[in-house]
Parts: structure tokens; C-alpha cells; sequence
């Protein structure tokens, strides 16, 4: 896999686990450090939009798809949260 999204030294990585409807659904999202204290607090509402906070990690396949790091399932899948640590650091934070 191929890092699209590129980090920026004021930006960690965060995860979020919610629902989208009745399934169980997960993003992991660059926020920028200026903007933790406010996405902590939104932890509690039932709706968060990611672009108020940060961005989604995007990456490219061997094919040359680009792809959210996102889905639907209790979390990422193992393969893909290792790629995330070693391209960006290890997972902040994830909100149920």
C-alpha cells in the first residue's frame, strides 16, 4: 500500500468507532493538534463529521485504487492498522 494522505507535523492520528445506522462502522483520521480538546468532547454525540476536525487517511493499493481508511466491522483490519502505525504513528485515541 502507497500513502496518499500525507501527515503534517501539527496532526496526529486518531481512530473513531461509531455506528452508520445499525451497523458497527470505524475511520481513522488525521486531526489536527489544535482541535483535540474539541473532538474529545464530541466523543459523546451521536454524530461527528470528520471534516470539522481532520482529514481521512487515504492510500493506494498495488492496483492503484485509492481507498479510505475506513469500513464497516468493529475495527480495521489488523493488516491495515499496522500499515497505519508504521506510515504515521501509532492510533491516538477511539471513541465507541
Amino acid at each position: 500500500m502507497e500513502v496518499v494522505t500525507k501527515q503534517t507535523c501539527n496532526e496526529s492520528v486518531e481512530e473513531i468507532r461509531g455506528k452508520d445506522g445499525d451497523r458497527p462502522a470505524w475511520h481513522i483520521i488525521l486531526v489536527s493538534y489544535e482541535k483535540h480538546v474539541v473532538f474529545r468532547q464530541k466523543k459523546t454525540e451521536s454524530w461527528i463529521q470528520v471534516e470539522d476536525f481532520g482529514r481521512n487517511i487515504e492510500y493506494r493499493d498495488k492496483a492503484g485504487v485509492i481507498f479510505q481508511a475506513s469500513g464497516y466491522g468493529t475495527g480495521p483490519p489488523e493488516q491495515l492498522r499496522k500499515w497505519i502505525n508504521e506510515n504515521y504513528g501509532k492510533i491516538y485515541l477511539y471513541f465507541d
